[in-house]
């Protein structure tokens, strides 16, 4: 009998808001960004009737070359996106010599996702031009129904 193995993996994939624009970081190796993103879970409490709600903050980071400036371009406050990669759990050492614990989603060199699936700051139309797009739109879609076909 063939034995069938599972391999491991690490993968997580969220959808929330960022909590503040993208930072670009430059090194020896590339480019990095950085940015912090917040997911909510809610529930209505059986006990209570009422919807409940958890907020978690992630802290993101992005080695890869393709998405890195896609995250600089498009991370802006606001915005709705959604990020694959790794979880990573470090320590980091403060200025009084205090190790400190923090967990990450590391979008590899290779590998990972971003997309955004809302903008984050949206500029006002200052000519009225918007609007004027918006109802040709409209206008291309409305068709004549005498179609005989």
């Amino acid at each position: 009998m063939k034995r069938s193995y599972i391999k491991p993996m690490n993968e997580v994939t969220l959808i929330g808001t960022l909590g503040k624009d993208a930072k670009e970081y430059k090194g020896g190796k590339g480019s990095i960004a950085r940015f912090t993103m917040v997911t909510s879970t809610s529930w209505k409490n059986k006990k209570t009737g009422e919807y409940e709600e958890e907020t978690q903050w992630h802290n993101i980071i992005c080695f890869n070359d393709f998405f890195t400036p896609k995250i600089i371009d498009n991370g802006f406050t606001g915005a709705v996106v959604m990020v694959r990669g790794t979880l990573k759990y470090r320590t980091w050492t403060d200025s009084e010599g205090n190790e400190k614990p923090v967990t990450e989603i590391v979008i590899p060199k290779f590998g990972g996702d971003f997309n955004v699936l809302q903008q984050g700051k949206m500029t006002e139309p200052d000519d009225g031009s918007e609007a004027e797009a918006k109802q040709e739109e409209e206008k291309k879609q409305d068709f004549d129904d005498d179609i005989p076909f």
